[in-house]
């Protein structure tokens, strides 16, 4: 009966660990992990850019229409860590590095917010350029939110939720400008720790 005891104890105490560990990344070994360390790189996709006003200052070309005060969304596609390369210019075009088009994809993104500074003040290195909400969607179903400041710098923004494995996802997140892609908008790479 003792033993039957112990081997009952032992199982539950197994399956408790088993269902306690963080769920594994997806086959690259960059998806998202409950209280997991990651690394994905985002393409953003200047043709989806929209200013409130309905304007696209980025795509085809950039034309500097920023103020404070105006909102925005983009989306953008998610790829492993290490997929994006750096450099390029805006109107750069495709000499510079690949963006959205890339293939192996692992998701998709979306950004809204609202600018901080004027375009003058961007120009002259004023950052955090922005302050915003930030969506991953990934191809698994799983989604991480983030908020906070970007633009300009490597900043540092807030987990602030998520669905699927990641409902209960907090923690923060490193944003690292990478440069400008193919769509005239940014290559970032995105560095999460989750609790």
């Amino acid at each position: 009966m003792r033993m039957h005891r112990t081997i009952a104890v032992f199982a539950v105490a197994v399956a408790t660990l088993v269902a306690g560990q963080s769920a594994p990344a997806d086959a690259s070994g960059s998806g998202p992990r409950p209280g997991g360390r990651f690394t994905v790189d985002v393409a953003l996709d200047g043709s989806t850019w929209r200013m409130d006003d309905g304007s696209n200052p980025f795509f085809p070309m950039f034309t500097g229409a920023l103020a404070r005060g105006n909102t925005f969304i983009v989306s953008g596609k998610i790829y492993p860590k290490g997929t994006l390369q750096s450099g390029g210019d805006f109107g750069g075009g495709a000499n510079n590095p690949t963006g959205p088009e890339t293939a192996g994809a692992i998701g998709t993104w979306v950004c809204r917010g609202t600018f901080n500074l004027d375009i003058g003040d961007i120009a002259s290195g004023g950052f955090p350029h922005v302050t915003s909400t930030q969506i991953f969607t990934f191809d698994s179903g799983d989604v991480i939110v983030t908020e906070g400041p970007e633009g300009g710098a490597e900043v540092l923004r807030a987990v602030v939720g998520g669905a699927g494995r990641l409902r209960h996802a907090r923690g923060d997140v490193v944003e690292t400008p990478l440069g400008i892609n193919t769509s005239n908008l940014f290559n970032v790479r995105m560095r999460f720790r989750l609790d």
